[in-house]
């Protein structure tokens, strides 16, 4: 793979493997990524699982997720995703709003019930 990238107006060419590690031009590549902030063990490859994560957490769904990332099969699109405690608190917490919201409409009486205890 050969990616070429313009950092702070310097023209930079990058090889990588087919695991995201450069192979060559490793002054430069370790140059660009601490210009960019990045560590220099970054993979361009994580962002695979970075952007299917996202994807699904903005609320797409499996079959979005596989289409944007050109892939056939929903294991594939399974493998790059991801879940993280934050995230599990964000369901845990809308999970628990809809309990309260069902507990206290069933609480409300109904117009029958309102009608009978008059």
């Amino acid at each position: 793979m050969l990616i070429d990238a313009i950092i702070s107006g310097e023209a930079l060419t990058v090889f990588l493997d087919t695991a995201g590690y450069v192979e060559a031009c490793p002054k430069k590549w370790r140059r660009a990524l601490a210009k960019l902030g990045l560590p220099e063990d970054f993979l361009f490859y994580a962002l695979c699982h970075t952007g299917h994560t996202l994807t699904t957490q903005s609320g797409a769904t499996l079959k979005n997720t596989m289409v944007r990332a050109g892939q056939s099969s929903e294991r594939a699109a399974l493998i790059y995703q991801y879940s993280n405690l934050d995230r599990q608190k964000e369901i845990a917490a809308a999970l628990d709003a809809r309990v309260r919201a069902h507990r206290e409409a069933a609480q409300t009486p109904s117009g029958t019930q309102r009608a009978r205890e008059a």
